[in-house]
């Protein structure tokens, strides 16, 4: 029997889309991406969301979205990466305790800001304009959002195959990890 859905959540960064993409690739079930399905639903990117109706307008088409995809049929096992600030909604919270067991991928302030600031300069849209402190601070008045996931991961110093032996530990799929996903 499969496991039930798993849903990821944490802060930008912290790999939700590419850790939850991967498990699901190796479990053989659906992924679905929270933040992709806005923009599919809605044809406008994040950025454009952010920068023309601000942050509120889009955590509403947010909700909106993820309360369609909880109504909707789906496979009884799939993987679901939110955006990092789908959980500060206490509907959404709600709406994602319907989805599946979650997994927090927590890592530190300077490793976020180290992804967001890269060599491409594509910082999540939650941080145009901010500074590091707003930053911090927002992230902190998300941590308790984030705790309350059933598991918790820091993925901070772990490389991403081990990040996804953690998962799939967790969820109850290790026998799923083949000898390729070792390198």
């Amino acid at each position: 029997m499969n496991p039930s859905p798993l849903v990821f959540v944490g802060p930008p960064r912290s790999g939700k889309t590419t850790i939850g993409e991967a498990v699901a690739k190796r479990c053989r079930v659906p992924f679905f991406d929270l933040d992709r399905m806005v923009e599919e639903t809605y044809r406008v990117s994040i950025e454009k969301l952010f920068l023309t109706n601000k942050e509120p307008y889009f955590r509403l088409l947010e909700t909106q979205c993820l309360g369609t995809f909880v109504k909707r049929s789906k496979p009884s096992c799939y993987v679901l990466a939110t955006g990092g600030g789908a959980v500060i909604s206490a509907k959404n919270r709600s709406l994602l305790k319907e989805c599946g067991r979650s997994i927090y991928l927590k890592i530190s302030l300077e490793t976020i800001l180290q992804r967001s600031r890269g060599s491409k300069g594509d910082a999540p849209a939650v941080f145009f304009g901010k500074s590091d402190e707003d930053i911090k601070f927002l992230l902190n008045q998300r941590a308790d959002y984030y705790n309350e996931a059933d598991w918790m991961i820091d993925a901070d110093q772990l490389p991403v195959r081990r990040v996804i032996q953690e998962v799939m530990r967790r969820w109850g799929w290790e026998k799923g990890i083949t000898n390729e996903h070792e390198k």
